[in-house]
């Protein structure tokens, strides 16, 4: 017998929905000053929906968090298995930060709202731990290749990364500074895949003068 599914896909358009317009309310303006009504209203969802499908505002963005790190976390532990060289793990990793928080804006700024405030300290402790475990799994990358003499074992690798991740954190938290700096039209121009990819390419030349031996 054929299911009828149209009911579970009205169901998931639902869910998607009110986890999309969460994020960006959330990300513009703070878990704080957002409320249910909001979500609901520009969700264009009825607000007993919400109590549905996550309980409270708080059971919402748990769920956001944990869906979205979860998955990345499980995405950078793949790549450093990976059966690769030090420098082609190290640069699949930075891809995938790039296409995560310049792909979807709206949920690194509603993350990097929340550890900068210190709001709600359990989901707040929950998002560090898993920003450590990535950090973690991207330095044992970068010690097997200063084992292994493909990486330079007098650079710093966690400035390295500190400066990559507060790189991207500026230009996704403020946007307007970095199209002025890097003489932009507009802020759409920043996360177009022309740009991203760019990024990208910025990055690389940066990993290579800095941790790559010459041979």
């Amino acid at each position: 017998a054929i299911k009828n599914t149209s009911a579970e896909i009205i169901v998931i358009d639902k869910r998607s929905a009110i986890i999309k317009t969460a994020t960006k309310l959330f990300g513009e303006r703070g878990f704080e000053d957002v409320s249910t009504r909001d979500i609901a209203k520009d969700a264009d969802v009825n607000m007993a929906l919400i109590s549905y499908y996550f309980k409270s505002k708080e059971g919402l963005f748990d769920a956001i968090v944990d869906e979205r790190m979860s998955i990345f976390g499980e995405r950078i532990c793949e790549i450093k298995k990976m059966d690769l060289s030090a420098w082609q793990r190290v640069t699949l990793v930075f891809d995938e930060y790039c296409d995560k928080m310049m792909s979807n804006p709206d949920f690194s700024r509603m993350v990097y709202r929340q550890i900068t405030y210190l709001q709600r300290a359990p989901t707040t402790i929950k998002i560090l731990d898993e920003i450590r475990k990535n950090r973690s799994a991207i330095i044992e990358i970068f010690e097997e290749g200063k084992q292994n003499g493909e990486f330079n074992v007098n650079t710093d690798y966690k400035f390295l990364l500190l400066t990559f991740i507060c790189t991207l954190s500026s230009i996704v938290k403020s946007p307007v500074m970095a199209v002025s700096l890097l003489n932009l039209e507009s802020e759409k121009e920043l996360f177009t895949k022309k740009f991203i990819e760019k990024l990208k390419s910025f990055f690389k030349d940066f990993f290579f003068r800095y941790t790559l031996i010459e041979k």
